[in-house]
């Protein structure tokens, strides 16, 4: 635990120090090209950018120690400017690129409006990116299982990740996905991790939210993300079984002859960690299986132990473009969508909600309904 710790403040002091140095290059930005010269405008830019370089860093330890409709709006609004921070530092790196592009050819560019068009832009793309993180999309697959009991040929099972609820997206948030869910008419429902973001909440509330809506003849099943495990996990665990949903934290359970396959978060992110954890269980390779796992990660030794499909979350794909090509490298190719390794299946979703900046320009909010058949 003192390990982590130490690892998540070192990246704390690393990120932030990112941040800060960004908004400071915006900041030199704005001065040069819409030449700003008076003192009080230009002190005023300066103590304004200080301010929201730290803002988010701020709202968030405040947001992780007390609950409030204050503390979740400070929250809101940062991590919204976050994200138009992440517009605006891009097309400050575009500007200076095309100011030198214009020198070197020869081409009469003029700075202010350059940077009106491409500031401009950056604050229209972070409206819409918030807009658009609340369009939950439904994206179907078909799924074929070796020895699918006849019971479950035809049937549909929803799974969803990343709500992330919390001080952004609480009550109205849920409960429009859980109806988005039960129109489907799954007979179960999978929700690998990260269904809280982390920071105190009315958990039971947020939970009942959920299970309300959504009849699933077969249940409900949930294994732990990240999010969860950053600090003592028994609060969300106890509201959502208190909620009816069945946690299967490195468990194995049987449906109908089907395998659900649960695994935390932490310790499982390894081909070795993951390999020691369902080697307890006493998978049958013979009978269709269903892993539920937060990351798409250790995909080899998943394979290994005979899982036949691993659904994940997690990556929320990126989120904003163009993360999405790095999320996919880190995951090997598993980042998002339906993928092969040998004879398993991996289905990665984008999540419903986001982390951080609530936006989403690229990606797509989703539920994902599996129809199974006999492979």
């Amino acid at each position: 635990m003192e390990y982590l710790l130490l690892k998540g403040a070192l990246l704390l002091i690393v990120v932030q120090s990112i941040v800060t140095f960004g908004h400071l290059a915006v900041y030199r930005t704005l001065v040069k090209f819409f030449n700003i010269q008076t003192l009080g405008l230009v002190s005023g830019l300066k103590i304004s950018f200080i301010v929201l370089s730290v803002s988010f860093l701020l709202a968030s330890i405040l947001a992780n120690n007390f609950i409030g409709s204050i503390i979740n709006g400070l929250y809101t609004v940062s991590a919204i400017w976050m994200g138009t921070f992440y517009w605006l530092l891009i097309a400050t790196g575009l500007a200076w690129l095309l100011n030198y592009a214009a020198k070197f050819f020869g081409i009469n560019l003029p700075d202010f409006y350059l940077a009106t068009v491409l500031f401009g832009l950056a604050v229209v793309i972070s409206g819409y990116g918030v807009i658009h993180s609340y369009q939950t999309r439904v994206v179907t697959y078909r799924v074929g299982l070796p020895n699918l009991p006849a019971a479950w040929q035809g049937k549909k099972i929803v799974f969803l990740a990343d709500t992330h609820l919390g001080n952004v997206r609480g009550a109205w948030f849920i409960s429009r996905t859980a109806d988005l869910v039960d129109r489907q008419k799954p007979e179960m429902v999978l929700v690998p991790g990260d269904y809280y973001d982390g920071p105190p909440a009315d958990y039971n509330s947020l939970a009942k939210d959920m299970t309300s809506r959504i009849h699933a003849p077969l249940g409900i099943y949930f294994t732990s993300g990240n999010h969860e495990e950053f600090r003592d996990s028994q609060g969300y665990l106890d509201a959502l079984r208190t909620a009816g949903v069945k946690i299967i934290n490195n468990q194995k359970v049987e449906v109908n002859g089907l395998q659900l396959v649960g695994t935390d978060y932490f310790g499982n992110n390894t081909n070795a960690g993951l390999a020691k954890t369902l080697a307890s269980m006493g998978i049958d390779k013979t009978k269709p299986s269903i892993m539920l796992k937060h990351a798409p990660l250790a995909v080899k030794a998943a394979a290994e132990a005979g899982i036949s499909l691993m659904v994940s979350g997690h990556t929320h794909e990126g989120q904003m473009w163009p993360l999405g090509y790095l999320t996919n490298w880190i995951h090997k190719g598993f980042g998002y969508g339906l993928n092969k390794y040998g004879d398993m299946t991996v289905v990665t979703t984008s999540g419903v909600g986001t982390w951080g900046p609530p936006q989403r320009v690229g990606t797509q909010s989703e539920i994902v309904v599996l129809q199974l058949e006999n492979k």
